[in-house]
């Protein structure tokens, strides 16, 4: 079995978050399609209608459900890792009792994120990058509120930019699929029928690459953990048995 719990490159990094995407793609996809699947129904069909009120309604709640998805992910993505099977209903489990952390920790991260967008919006990119480990450290480590974002900026310090690299690498190549994938299939189309089989392409996009991105981030967690705090696999079991 690969090990996951180790210092990566840029480049294994990247391999690694699409290897295990595939590996769990089914239950992976189900950990974030169950709270987020309305969500963004709702968003497509306010954007559609120009109905900005119900929009952004759809928008903070999804927000609230992408914490817990977030956090069953990283769960799910931890067994995959140590070679279990993941559950459904343990990840859940384990979030929802430690949603109050979650919530508070993850929208200080969404205030200090959008304050810094508003502040010529770079301050909003250093923001996300410097909290992006937030919800695995609330699943994983216990913390909550400002400690969570602490121990989050503390972790990626000095590897910010390593750490963007990755990301975007990954979705770069995601939506280059996507692009090679569905540009053609839309060609095809009637006009006619164009512009809903446009959501829908969009739709199914966010919903395989936001989970994609995800695993990215909890594989970037434990790299950074291995390099900093000598973490193992042997560690990983530990904290999910907590």
């Amino acid at each position: 079995m690969i090990n996951y719990v180790r210092e990566q490159s840029v480049g294994e990094l990247v391999r690694n978050s699409f290897a295990v995407f595939g590996k769990g793609l089914g239950i992976i996809l189900l950990t974030y399609l169950l709270p987020m699947l309305p969500f963004i129904l709702m968003q497509g069909e306010a954007l559609a209608a120009k109905a900005n009120g119900l929009w952004l309604i759809a928008v903070f709640l999804g927000t609230i459900a992408s914490l817990l998805a977030f956090g069953a992910i990283t769960i799910s993505v931890s067994d995959i890792c140590l070679g279990n099977a993941p559950s459904l209903p343990r990840s859940y489990k384990r979030v929802f009792g430690l949603f109050g952390r979650m919530f508070t920790a993850s929208m200080l991260q969404l205030t200090f994120i959008i304050i810094g967008c508003v502040l010529l919006f770079v301050p909003g990119i250093i923001a996300m990058f410097w909290f992006m480990f937030t919800p695995c450290i609330v699943v994983m480590e216990g913390f909550g509120g400002l400690r969570a974002l602490k121990r989050s900026r503390a972790l990626g310090w000095g590897y910010n930019w390593r750490n963007f690299g990755v990301f975007a690498l990954v979705m770069v190549i995601a939506i280059v699929a996507y692009v090679i994938l569905v540009i053609p299939l839309l060609l095809l189309i009637p006009d006619a029928a164009s512009h809903f089989s446009g959501r829908f392409f969009n739709t199914v996009f966010q919903l395989l690459s936001t989970p994609l991105g995800i695993v990215a981030i909890v594989l970037m967690y434990y790299d950074l953990r291995v390099r900093k705090e000598a973490y193992d696999a042997a560690a990983l079991a530990e904290d999910l048995r907590r």
